[in-house]
Order: C-alpha cells, then sequence, then structure tokens
C-alpha cells in the first residue's frame, strides 16, 4: 500500500462516530398502541425528510417541463412505495433470511419486525413502480421518469443523513 493510501485509511479511524438515538416524548395520558412515550426515530424523520424534498423536487421540475403535476405525484408515489416494499425484502433476502421467513409465515410481524432497508432493493423496486405506473397509466414514461430522476438525488441525501445518523454506516 502507498503512504498515502496508508495514510488515509488511518485518518478514516478517526471519523467521530456518533449514533442519535431515538427521542422519547413523555404523552399526558396513554394511547394503547404507544403507552405513555411518543418515540420518535432519527432515521424515520430524516428519511421521511428526503421523501417529501424529493417529490417537491420532482413536482417543480415538472411544473418547468409542463409536465402534469397530478401524474408526476402518482409515479413518485409508485417508486417510493415499490422501492420501500424491495428495500424491506431485498434486505431481509440477503442479510436477515431467518427474520425474513418468519415475517412471511406471519404477515402481521410486517410492522412490527424491522429488516433494514437495501439500497439495491429500493432502486429496482422504485424502477419496477415507475414501470407499473407506465402500464396503468398508458403515459410515456421518459419525461416523468426524468422528474423522479430529478428528485432522487435531494431525497437520497437525507436518507443517507438517515443512516449516518444511527450510525448505520457512514452513510
Amino acid at each position: 500500500m502507498s503512504m498515502l493510501g496508508s495514510a488515509a485509511m488511518h485518518a478514516s479511524l478517526f471519523i467521530p462516530w456518533f449514533r442519535l438515538e431515538p427521542w422519547d416524548i413523555p404523552l399526558p395520558f396513554s394511547i394503547p398502541v404507544l403507552g405513555d412515550t411518543l418515540s420518535i426515530q432519527p432515521f424515520g424523520v430524516l428519511v421521511a425528510t428526503g421523501v417529501l424534498l424529493g417529490a417537491w423536487v420532482a413536482g417543480r421540475f415538472a411544473q418547468r417541463n409542463d409536465l402534469d403535476t397530478v401524474a408526476t405525484g402518482d409515479i413518485v408515489t409508485y417508486a417510493v412505495v415499490t422501492g420501500f416494499l424491495f428495500g424491506y425484502f431485498l434486505n431481509g433476502l440477503f442479510y436477515e433470511r431467518e427474520t425474513l421467513m418468519e415475517v412471511l409465515r406471519n404477515p402481521s410481524m410486517f410492522f412490527s419486525t424491522w429488516l433494514g432497508l437495501s439500497s439495491y432493493g429500493g432502486f429496482f423496486g422504485g424502477i419496477l413502480g415507475c414501470f407499473i405506473w407506465r402500464y396503468r397509466r398508458k403515459m410515456p414514461l421518459l419525461p416523468y421518469a426524468n422528474a423522479v430522476c430529478f428528485g432522487l438525488p435531494f431525497g437520497w441525501f437525507f436518507g443517507r443523513l438517515g443512516c449516518f445518523s444511527v450510525h448505520d454506516h457512514a452513510g
């Protein structure tokens, strides 16, 4: 390894890693599902921010390029929903197979078991969602896919911040 490569590797060991813990907000009364504390996950807040910002940017792109903003919202919804579903299942398939099998045997566990998300699953699912949108809406795919792709980096930025904030990986 070159001297520069070795120094860069050692310098990366000093990156200040941290993990943001959930914010627990005491509730004035007890809710059957939540109990008496509302727990806000930093990862979820950042990912939700990314989804909303990415969708907004895609909508602005659609407006500036004379695309139907309702159709743009539809394709973004298809891409996001299928992206999250595929991200969840591919992460389970590749990294937590036994837990995924339990979830498939008992689907009610889907909402109580967190398998994580796979970026590749999200990409493949998002692409599949765009094709499903095209099949159902019978509209041209590429102009609307351009809007989705234009908004994606803005959303991805906050999603990766979410990964970093919970010490999943460096982002």
